[in-house]
C-alpha cells in the first residue's frame, strides 16, 4: 500500500498546560518565538527579568512521565532534556515567553502553539497529524521563582485514541508529516470503539484497520445526534475516503462518532473514518 496523507485530527488533539514543584535547571540558551505572538501587557520589571533569563530551545527532546504528559492538572515541568535520539516524550515546537508563568498567561498561545506545532510537524495550516498530541507547559517551580515567564508548546504521539498517556519515541517529529508520515497515522488492532480508549498499534506493521485523511464533524449542535444521523453524517462524510482506494472494491469503511462525554464544548462532535478490509484480514503494513 502506498502511503496516503496524514490524517489530520485537529481539534482531538491535546492542548495542556502542563504542575510540578520539583527542581529542574534550564542550560538552554534564549530564544525568540518561532509564531506571531499576542500581545499581553508586561511592565517593565516582567521585561527586564524575561531579558535575564534563559528560554527553553526548540528542538528540544524532554523525558517525563507519559501519564503526566496528559494528565490535565499537571502545568509546572521540571523534566530534564534528553538528545533526541535517546527516548523521549515530549519534543519543543514553539516557545512564547509571558509576562508571568500563569495558566492564564499561557492560554493567549494556546492557538498560535497549535498552528506550530503543525508547522513544526511539516503538516497542513491549522491543522495537526492524527495522534501527534499538543502540549504546552510552563517552567518549573523553582524556575518561576527565579523569574522564569514563558510557555513551551510540545508535541508528542499518544499512545490509545482518548488521549490519556504518551508513546515514548526515539528520533524526531520535525517534518515528519513528509518524512515518516506512517509514523503519525492512526491504525488499531482492534475494532474501534469510541465509549473506550483503544491502545494505538504501530502502521508500518500489518494492523486491523487504519484512520482515513477526513475527521467527521458536526458543528453547533443542540444535542447529541440520533443514531439516524450520524449514520447518515458518517456515510456521507466518509464516502469520498473509500472511493479514492485503489482497491475500494476488497474494502470497506466504518464510520465512528465520539459518544456525548467527549463533545467539544457541548455542542461539536467529532469522528473518524477506519478502513479495513471486508475479508476481515489485516491491512498491510504502511511504508
Amino acid at each position: 500500500m502506498m502511503p496516503r496523507p496524514v490524517h489530520m485530527l485537529a481539534a482531538t488533539s491535546v492542548v495542556l498546560l502542563a504542575l510540578s514543584s520539583c527542581d529542574a535547571t534550564d542550560t538552554s540558551t534564549p530564544q525568540a518565538s518561532t509564531s506571531p505572538a499576542p500581545s499581553p501587557t508586561t511592565d517593565a520589571t516582567a521585561a527586564e527579568t524575561q531579558r535575564a533569563v534563559a528560554l527553553p530551545e526548540v528542538g528540544q527532546c524532554r523525558m517525563m512521565s507519559p501519564k503526566k504528559v496528559a494528565d490535565p492538572e499537571y502545568f509546572l515541568d521540571d523534566s530534564p532534556v534528553v538528545p533526541c535520539s535517546a527516548q523521549h516524550v515530549t519534543e519543543t515546537a514553539a516557545v512564547y515567553p509571558l509576562h508571568e508563568a500563569t495558566v492564564e498567561a499561557a492560554t493567549e498561545y494556546a492557538g498560535l502553539c497549535e498552528t506550530a506545532a503543525n508547522a513544526y510537524a511539516g503538516g497542513v495550516f491549522g491543522e495537526v497529524p492524527s495522534f501527534m498530541g499538543i502540549f504546552m507547559f510552563l517552567p518549573s517551580q523553582r524556575q518561576v521563582d527565579q523569574g522564569h515567564a514563558w510557555a513551551r508548546c510540545d508535541v508528542s504521539m499518544v499512545a490509545d485514541t482518548h488521549f490519556t498517556r504518551a508513546n515514548p519515541t526515539t528520533g524526531s517529529l520535525k517534518d515528519a508529516v513528509d518524512r515518516d508520515p506512517a509514523a503519525l497515522w492512526g491504525c488499531l488492532d482492534e475494532m474501534p470503539d469510541a465509549a473506550r480508549s483503544q491502545p494505538l498499534v504501530s502502521c508500518k506493521e500489518p494492523h486491523l484497520t487504519e484512520l482515513t485523511v477526513t475527521l467527521m464533524r458536526l458543528d453547533r449542535l443542540e444535542r447529541y445526534p440520533s443514531a439516524k444521523v450520524l449514520a447518515r453524517e458518517g456515510e456521507s462524510q466518509c464516502a469520498d475516503d473509500l472511493a479514492a482506494q485503489p482497491n475500494a472494491d476488497q474494502l470497506r469503511i466504518e464510520p465512528h462518532w465520539d459518544i456525548e462525554e467527549r463533545m467539544i464544548d457541548g455542542d461539536t462532535l467529532l469522528g473518524g473514518c477506519w478502513l479495513m478490509r471486508k475479508d476481515g484480514k489485516p491491512m498491510p503494513a504502511m511504508q
